[in-house]
Parts: structure tokens; sequence; C-alpha cells
């Protein structure tokens, strides 16, 4: 996807990154919710198909894939092993821009089912099987990642301990842009954290590494 940057692509990826939170106000979240209800969606489908509009608009094309993490605990067998279990499904979406945002919507939730029915299939095995054009200057298959995480403010006590999520700002990006939207449905506001290529997230505009 040929996003616009503030500067050339180098010809291997610098992992440089910053990031820029801003919150979704409660009148808008409300109305992402209304719009997937309305369509028999999910909030993430609703999401997904906003972004893929604005990268369509934004790189010229109509061919729009975007990565999500997905939890890889699809077998009870799995509940009491310790361990993080995550697999990356690739979600490919046709943008046609002569098409209603409810038709692209419908479309977009089309894609979402049959992609998290095939999550099984390891993200490394699909990449192996597609064969992309390797390049060392941005990741195979998608460039941008899109994350919906259903907590906030997780906390754990134990005896004589609490223990509290904390952000840390790592300085690094292994996409041109991830965004990722926090929250529960107690609260109806969003924190949308984009991680560009740029040290300096002065322009939060995709950039490129």
């Amino acid at each position: 996807m040929d996003l616009p940057t503030d500067r050339p692509r180098p010809a291997r990826q610098s992992m440089i990154g910053a990031t820029a939170d801003f919150t979704i106000p409660a009148r808008i979240h409300a109305a992402l919710l209304e719009i997937a209800g309305a369509h028999d969606a999910s909030l993430f489908m609703v999401v997904h198909a906003a972004l893929a509009v604005l990268l369509s608009r934004s790189s010229g094309s109509s061919d729009v894939s975007i990565g999500s993490p997905v939890s890889g605990r699809g077998e009870r067998q799995l509940d009491d092993v310790v361990g993080m279990f995550v697999n990356t499904v690739v979600l490919r979406t046709t943008v046609d821009p002569d098409r209603s945002f409810p038709e692209i919507l419908s479309h977009t939730r089309s894609v979402d089912l049959e992609a998290f029915s095939n999550t099984d299939l390891p993200y490394e095995r699909l990449v192996d099987e597609l064969k992309p054009t390797r390049s060392e200057a941005h990741s195979p298959l998608f460039q941008v990642m899109l994350v919906l995480q259903g907590f906030a403010n997780t906390r754990l006590e134990l005896p004589g301990l609490d223990v509290e999520v904390e952000a840390l700002e790592t300085g690094a990006a292994k996409f041109d842009l991830q965004v990722i939207l926090t929250g529960t449905p107690r609260t109806p506001v969003r924190r949308v954290r984009s991680t560009s290529s740029s040290p300096t997230p002065r322009n939060c505009s995709i950039r490129r590494r």
C-alpha cells in the first residue's frame, strides 16, 4: 500500500517509531455502536471498515490489507496451558468508491468473519504459502495493524501486592501504522494509539520508516 509520507521510504526498516494518543469522544463512540447494531456488525468491524476507507483514500488503492492479532486459544485443551497464544490474521478488503459505507461495512463484515474462522493457520505459514515479494523496507502482506483491546485499567490483586499495567513507550515501530483502541463496554471512550515510523509524532498522518 502506497501511503502518503513526509519522507521517502528507506531501503531498510529502521524500526524507529513514536506514539500519539488521543481520545474518541463519547458521542462518536455511541454512534459507532449504533452503526454496528444497525448492521449486525461488531465495533471492530465498523472501525475496520472506516480505517479501510481512510487508507484507500490516502493511498489511492482499492485493495487494502490490514493485520490484526487474534487469540490462539481456540481449543479447550489450551485453557490451562501457561503461555501467550497469539496469531495474526490479514484482513484484505476491497474498497469501492462507488459503494456506500453500509455496503462497505457489509463487505468488511464478510471478510472479517471468514478470516476469523481460519485463525488456526499461523501467519508465518500464510506468508510461506503466498510467497510475496520480500523487502527489508516493510513487513510482508500488510503495513498497517488494527488492534481492539476490550479491557482498560487492568489490575491484579495479590496478598500484600497490587499489580497494574503500565504503558511503556519503546520508541519502536514494526509497521507503518499501528492503531490500538482500548476500553471497556462501560467506558464510552476509546483511546487510539497510532504508532508511526517517525521518532516525532508531530504529524500523525501516515508515516513510513
